[in-house]
């Protein structure tokens, strides 16, 4: 064996670990990209049910109310439009649709 041939050999696996590690590095800058775009679209998302959500509330709520007899007092939406928060007369959490009456999560379904 040449004293050439380890040479060469540590050389190739060299630029291997260059190469490996220039891989590694676009790829952590991928998934970084990645990340925030997923964020600038969560941002988004809020800003568009924000916008929405205020009008349509404005005129659910005494309406909801008012077929609940009162004991839902609120309501919120979610990103995705759906309701997800329920405040009950007296009751100092968020209640889960599934918590409810069948008739009350019907007139909510209305």
């Amino acid at each position: 064996m040449s004293e050439q041939e380890p040479e060469a050999k540590l050389a190739e696996l060299e630029e291997e670990r260059e190469r490996l590690s220039a891989d590694f590095e676009e790829r952590e800058c991928s998934e970084a990209a990645v990340r925030l775009l997923q964020t600038f679209v969560d941002e988004a998302e809020a800003r568009r049910v924000n916008s929405f959500a205020g009008p349509i509330l404005a005129r659910v709520k005494p309406w909801f109310a008012s077929v609940t007899g009162r004991s839902l007092e609120a309501l919120g939406l979610g990103a995705n439009s759906e309701t997800n928060e329920l405040y009950i007369g007296g009751v100092p959490r968020a209640v889960d649709v599934e918590e409810l009456s069948h008739s009350a999560g019907d007139q909510l379904a209305l």
